[in-house]
């Protein structure tokens, strides 16, 4: 199965990196691998799972990985603005056949929270 490389693309593209450029970084972080608390707005991104297709008479060509990202803004429409840039982006690597969206605002902090699952088909 191939391991989907976001980065490069990502900080290739304008609208995110305006969105996303803070302290001298694209503030699109693989899971895990933020250093401290990164300043609002930025990324997490995972790939957690995927299969290939199968082929009857040859190696598999494609597979539909399973990309978790969740967004961390100040407010909704920051973080919507975010999900529609990096969905053109990741058209630009694969196809998105599938998005699951989970939506919340943190009491304490009122961090805007988005979460989406993307299938991504490469």
């Amino acid at each position: 199965m191939k391991n989907l490389e976001l980065f490069p693309v990502v900080s290739a593209d304008n609208d995110l990196r305006k969105l996303l450029y803070r302290d001298g970084k694209v503030q699109f972080y693989e899971f895990g691998l933020a250093q401290g608390e990164p300043v609002l707005p930025y990324v997490i991104w995972q790939q957690v799972g995927g299969d290939s297709y199968l082929n009857f008479d040859s190696i598999s060509q494609s597979d539909r990985l399973l990309v978790d990202v969740m967004i961390y803004a100040k407010t909704g429409s920051e973080a919507k603005s975010l999900v529609n840039s990096l969905r053109k982006v990741l058209d630009k690597v694969g196809y998105v056949d599938d998005i699951g969206i989970l939506e919340l605002q943190d009491s304490g902090t009122y961090k805007y929270t988005m979460t989406y699952a993307f299938h991504v088909t490469l």
